[in-house]
């Protein structure tokens, strides 16, 4: 049985990806999704601050490093992370939570509008 590939311990990758999440309100589930490997292999990478060599490449890509044979899941991120300030990305989070109340004040209205009825 073939255990899990060698990391190397790199303290300062683990700060840049905990900082890049912190930047663009990104999960480890979301790292995981867009790197394509298992979500624990992102949270144990990360409590360790080591790397495979293959994740560290996926990271760095990820991050905007200098390996340009980027995975094709890591590219879509990249580009629009650049143009997403903390800011719009904590208003548009403040959105997102408000829908599901929206949804309820819209639907009473429409109910009253509509002598009682739902739609």
């Amino acid at each position: 049985m073939a255990g899990r590939p060698r990391r190397t311990p790199d303290p300062d990758l683990a700060r840049s990806l905990r900082e890049w999440q912190d930047t663009y309100g990104a999960s480890c589930s979301d790292v995981a999704g867009q790197l394509d490997v298992a979500v624990s292999t992102i949270t144990r990478s990360l409590e360790s601050e080591a790397f495979s060599k293959d994740l560290h490449r996926k990271i760095r890509a990820l991050l905007g490093g200098q390996d340009k044979s980027v995975d094709a899941a890591a590219a879509p991120v990249e580009s629009w992370a650049r143009d997403i300030s903390k800011g719009d990305l904590r208003l548009l989070r403040k959105f997102v939570k408000l829908i599901p109340r929206a949804e309820q004040i819209l639907s009473s209205a429409l109910a009253r509008g509509s002598g009682g009825e739902k739609p």
